[in-house]
């Protein structure tokens, strides 16, 4: 029973990787309109998110890409970090939105905390709790003068509500 079952799995994990390798190979010819690199792409994106304690590094091997949060750096296989193509600018992207992932100061266990408090603006909607960009926005910018545990949960918020209202042009 096992054995069928680390079959199966073995089986879609080489199912996965062979598309990846060939999705890579495929848009690796395909050059990136910007002729940036992999190595500008990442840094682009963290720059334009904030983020600058993070370092862009090269490493060894192919699709080895990764991001590790415990030294600060998105590592960048060869194949991706010089390469200006459509797939290297695919790879150092995903890889960057780990980073700008990490770098959200509040974690969902917090916010559902203020929210229960009734701390931070939201509506709720059946089961959901919906929020608006300009209301977080508005209450993290009231608040962020504030030198409690408030004010370092409304800063924030309000980074990371200005990085998406930078990033989707509202």
């Amino acid at each position: 029973m096992y054995i069928i079952l680390f079959i199966g799995i073995a089986l879609i994990s080489y199912l996965v990787q062979a598309n990846l390798n060939s999705k890579f190979k495929k848009y690796s010819q395909v050059g990136l309109a910007s002729g940036m690199t992999g190595r500008e792409v990442a840094e682009k994106m963290l720059h334009d998110n904030g983020i600058y304690n993070v370092r862009v590094t090269c490493v060894p091997g192919h699709l080895t890409d990764h991001y590790n949060p415990a030294d600060g750096t998105v590592n960048l296989s060869e194949s991706v970090y010089h390469s200006n193509s459509v797939a290297a600018a695919a790879v150092a992207a995903h890889e960057c939105g780990h980073a700008v992932q990490h770098g959200f100061l509040i974690s969902k266990a917090r916010l559902y905390k203020l929210t229960a408090k009734g701390d931070v603006p939201f509506r709720k909607y059946g089961n959901k709790l919906l929020f608006s960009r300009r209301e977080l926005l508005s209450w993290a910018e009231s608040l962020a003068r504030r030198v409690n545990d408030k004010g370092e949960a409304a800063l924030a918020i309000a980074r990371s509500a200005n990085r998406k209202l930078r990033s989707h042009g509202k």
